[in-house]
């Protein structure tokens, strides 16, 4: 399928990075419901956009109630019915704050700047013949 089939109206780009970016800037929410355990690409993709995101507890993203930016739930047709209207219902605005505690969660734990201290902080125990630090769960 070539780009131009899947670019969102508003988008301009041929960059099938630049159309997946649009899509998820266009998004007011980001709903994943999934059986699968995986490493959560799609959810932190969305944060990283300032999207919020509802996704099941398959998924490693229990930060999304900690930091107020989506649901996570069992996976449970109920569950996901009730919050998708309680999702619905919520202002734009709310939706958009959600999305920004998001971002903020991703840059802070994810970006560049945190990512680097880590690295760091690893190889300076390991130059010194200490302990390394504590492996970071994703959930």
């Amino acid at each position: 399928m070539s780009a131009e089939a899947t670019r969102p109206p508003h988008s301009k780009s041929a960059d099938p990075g630049e159309v997946k970016s649009d899509l998820y800037s266009s998004a007011d929410i980001v709903v994943l419901p999934t059986k699968a355990k995986f490493f959560g690409l799609v959810i932190a993709a969305a944060l990283s956009h300032g999207i919020s995101v509802v996704t099941t507890r398959n998924a490693p993203r229990s930060g999304l109630s900690d930091h107020r930016c989506g649901r996570w739930l069992d996976l449970e047709t109920e569950a996901l019915d009730r919050t998708l209207v309680e999702a619905t219902a919520l202002q734009r605005s709310a939706l958009r704050d959600m999305g920004e505690r998001g971002w903020s969660w991703m840059e802070s734990d994810f970006g560049w700047q945190s990512v680097d201290e880590k690295i760091m902080s690893n190889y300076e125990s390991v130059a010194s013949g200490s302990a390394p630090p504590d492996a970071r769960r994703l959930d």
